[in-house]
């Protein structure tokens, strides 16, 4: 097993343990929450892979079906024409695309920017003379000036050469993109959500007396938003929604983690030890005056001292006010 692979076993069990396993939140609230910020980085990098993986296939089929269905479909000579802020087109009006849950609608008699009544709860992109209408049912209402754009003429044969010649880049610069939005509003989201929720767990902690500081909090807050990152996910994918299931199950983490507070508390502080003054020497590092201490001999409790020259000398004279011993009782 290379050190690569070994990385990648370690990522993904700390994934798994960070949606069950209450001794490995243990672990987290000793460390710096740095580590606990790679950790969020690294998964959500991967679901953006996921979202990319999912997505590009499509993006490359699209853009093939769509060549096809010009070539197949829009009449000869015919073009689109952008000019002073108009739209118009050779195609019979109104042209109309559309499919069980979408359409597209070429209409030029539409003027002006207000939304057409048609576009009232359904989902679609009409293009009328001054602006291009997209409607997501009643969730997204745009409206886009046609003045916005350049000046341009394409011919049929200029939209089938270009998707001949551009359709396989820009369908691979749309995954990318899509990936690298996902992951930005992902991780921007997440974090404002953490660093006020972390405030409110901490609030929590203090009232059932759990002395967990707001960095450790912070920590397990990166990891314990890993459950919901992933139902949510799993809940999009599918199209369902299930209201405030996000904070319901993050806040079940944390509730968790008072309790086992309260119940074990954990001794390790997060903030290493302080730095010793410059010129004192750290915790079990020897030094030459710690080496010279220990290596001078103690001096023997006799009655006598040494001079320089190594001889005896007399004894040491007694105190002033000290009684004289004799051998008379």
């Amino acid at each position: 097993m290379t050190k690569r692979d070994s990385r990648i076993i370690r990522f993904l069990r700390t994934v798994v343990r960070s949606g069950y396993d209450m001794e490995w939140y243990r672990t987290v609230r000793t460390r710096h929450w740095g580590g606990a910020l790679g950790y969020l980085l690294g998964l959500l990098a991967t679901i953006s892979l996921v979202v990319m993986a999912l997505v590009g296939p499509g993006l490359f089929r699209g853009a093939g079906e769509l060549r096809t269905y010009i070539s197949e479909n829009l009449p000869e000579r015919t073009h689109f024409t952008v000019d002073g802020g108009h739209f118009s087109t050779s195609l019979p009006m109104p042209y109309r695309l559309s499919d069980e849950e979408f359409f597209l609608e070429v209409d030029t008699s539409v003027t002006g920017m207000d939304f057409p009544e048609r576009m009232k709860g359904v989902s679609g992109v009409l293009i009328g003379q001054d602006a291009v209408f997209l409607a997501q049912s009643e969730v997204e209402r745009r409206a886009y000036s046609v003045k916005d754009l350049p000046d341009l003429r394409l011919t049929k044969e200029d939209m089938i050469r270009w998707l001949d010649k551009y359709s396989g880049s820009l369908a691979a610069a749309f995954t990318i993109l899509i990936g690298l939005t996902y992951f930005l509003a992902s991780l921007t989201g997440l974090l404002i959500y953490i660093l006020v929720a972390s405030l409110l767990s901490l609030v929590l902690a203090r009232i059932w007396r759990v002395r967990l500081r707001y960095g450790q909090w912070f920590a397990i807050g990166l990891h314990a938003v890993t459950l919901p990152v992933l139902v949510d996910a799993v809940l999009s994918l599918i199209g369902a929604q299930i209201p405030y299931a996000f904070s319901v199950i993050y806040f079940m983490f944390i509730f968790a983690v008072i309790l086992d507070e309260r119940l074990r508390p954990v001794s390790r502080q997060v903030e290493s030890a302080p730095e010793p003054p410059a010129g004192e020497a750290k915790p079990g590092k020897v030094t030459d005056d710690s080496r010279k201490r220990r290596a001078r001999p103690r001096r023997q409790a006799t009655g006598t001292r040494r001079g320089k020259s190594g001889g005896c000398q007399r004894p040491a004279r007694p105190a002033a006010g000290a009684k004289k011993k004799t051998g008379k009782g």
